[in-house]
């Protein structure tokens, strides 16, 4: 007797994660192709909403289908979303500014040179297309495919896992190797750390968001921000040799604070610990 499509046996979450990283390379790619048809300074946000569209349309299919909840997946929205995911990005702001600091203190002093401020209608753009692409990224790696790891490896194991995928993301996107070595794929894995331990996106999507404001502000995404970042009379071989790992050791510090605090699933817990993360499915 063949098998109707309601007695297959469910695929292995691992091809489930692959055919889902398929889709969502699909539909960013096909979703980017709408910045050729508008102007320039609104690809970004057209790219990031109808990709974001797109992906949730998709984990709702799935979700539904394996009788699943979009609050399994880290999408629940609750009143306190909002909340976290502010928190979110005045801690990704937070670990772009503790970064520079320990840079200047360590390696020689930064200098941040006012620039001239950008119109208001550009920033209001700029700061909306940043959001939706962090959000577009964030439902690509951190909802979906991250849980569908999660329910087949390890802790560090999916973080890994997921963290190379976001890599290679980059690499097509043609950053070059060591600014993803150095700054996609330790940022991923703080990424998915919070997520998981916090069970949801709030969190995460803040952090990313926030991280990319920063860099913005600053001029060193190649945007006009309000400021430019400056290493006058800095010896710039031995900058450009430690300010890696610097920023890698200040995520890393971010890392385990989730870690400890987080309230959900984590490598090792206690439950008389007390979380600042907030509850199971914030969003």
């Amino acid at each position: 007797m063949p098998e109707t499509p309601a007695s297959r046996p469910p695929r292995h979450p691992i091809a489930r994660l692959l055919l889902f990283w398929t889709a969502a390379l699909a539909i960013l790619m096909g979703a980017g192709l709408l910045k050729g048809f508008v102007p320039a300074r609104w690809g970004g946000l057209a790219w990031g909403v109808s990709s974001s569209i797109a992906l949730l349309l998709l984990i709702r299919f799935l979700v539904a289908r394996e009788g699943g909840t979009f609050a399994a997946v880290g999408l629940r929205f609750t009143r306190a979303s909002p909340v976290r995911m502010a928190a979110g990005l005045m801690l990704g702001m937070g670990i772009y500014a503790v970064t520079l600091l320990t840079i200047s203190l360590t390696l020689g002093p930064l200098q941040l040179v006012r620039a001239p401020a950008p119109p208001l209608d550009v920033v209001v753009v700029i700061v909306a297309s940043t959001i939706v692409l962090a959000a577009m990224e964030e439902l690509a790696f951190r909802s979906y495919s991250l849980w569908t790891a999660r329910s087949v490896l390890g802790f560090w194991q999916t973080q890994a896992v997921v963290a190379c995928a976001f890599g290679a993301l980059h690499l097509l996107y043609g950053w070059p190797l060591q600014t993803v070595a150095f700054g996609v794929v330790p940022s991923a894995v703080l990424f998915g750390v919070a997520a998981v331990t916090t069970r949801g996106l709030a969190w995460p999507l803040g952090l990313h968001t926030g991280i990319n404001l920063a860099r913005w502000l600053t001029g060193e995404n190649g945007e006009q921000g309000f400021w430019r970042l400056g290493a006058e009379g800095v010896d710039q071989a031995r900058l450009a040799l430690w300010s890696p790992w610097i920023g890698i050791g200040v995520l890393a510090a971010a890392t385990l604070l989730f870690v400890r605090y987080g309230r959900g699933d984590r490598p090792f817990s206690a439950a008389s610990r007390t979380s600042i993360l907030g509850d199971d499915h914030p969003l």
